[in-house]
């Protein structure tokens, strides 16, 4: 087995930050991750992860321009409207009231049966109005329930990608740590063969832009 080879199926698997969020099957996932981040190519840095954190910020994106171009439909004018329809019911005036002479005698003291059943017609007629509204306003806030729902359900799946390319760094920063650098540094002291200590001054810089990454995934994240 080449030393090259002995890197890649040697990564670290400590415990990480998220690492215990994950299932055995993204520890996995994590830790082929971590295998692609090669020394000798740093552009394997720069791309780690990438097309997740573009997708994450997609769909950030995507989200709120959904609710800037949601229509809400305003639920609490409308029922304040229904309560102004309400509240010109009296029942007071549907009441039987014994009338005297003077009342008989001068009949527009009192509204007439006819008055009251146009205005409560009218009363009717505009709460239905109003409660035909609300339900339409409840049917709109059960859609838009759902699509939170699976919003939410999208969210945590992209969420939970880049924990696993996060959790791949940094098991790739503690076998640098722990293993390759040691390694590298002993066997450059031991020996005046410049590509060994070559690797050396290679890993160092490695390391460096790899936890930088780690940090911009963590802000994404």
């Amino acid at each position: 087995m080449t030393e090259k080879q002995q890197s890649k199926n040697d990564v670290a698997t400590d415990e990480h930050d998220s690492v215990g969020d994950l299932t055995a099957q993204e520890r996995s996932e994590a830790l082929k991750l971590a295998q692609q981040l090669d020394v000798a190519h740093m552009d394997s840095i720069i791309s780690y992860g990438a097309d997740t954190q573009k997708n994450l910020i997609d769909f950030s994106q995507g989200v709120l321009d959904k609710v800037q171009s949601q229509d809400v439909g305003p639920i609490g004018d409308t029922l304040s409207e229904l309560m102004t329809n309400l509240s010109q019911a009296n029942p007071s005036e549907l009441a039987p009231v014994k009338q005297g002479f003077f009342a008989r005698l001068f009949k527009n003291m009192q509204k007439s049966i006819y008055e009251l059943t146009a205005k409560y017609q009218k009363i009717g007629a505009q709460v239905d109005q109003v409660a035909g509204q609300l339900q339409h306003d409840q049917a709109e806030l059960m859609s838009d329930n759902r699509m939170l729902d699976d919003l939410y359900s999208e969210n945590m799946a992209f969420l939970q990608q880049l924990n696993v390319h996060i959790v791949g760094a940094e098991m790739k920063l503690t076998d640098i740590e722990k293993r390759e650098l040691p390694t590298a540094q002993k066997r450059a002291r031991e020996s005046d063969d410049q590509l060994l200590a070559q690797k050396v001054q290679d890993l160092v810089p490695f390391q460096q832009r790899l936890e930088k990454r780690v940090h911009d995934l963590k802000l994404t994240r």
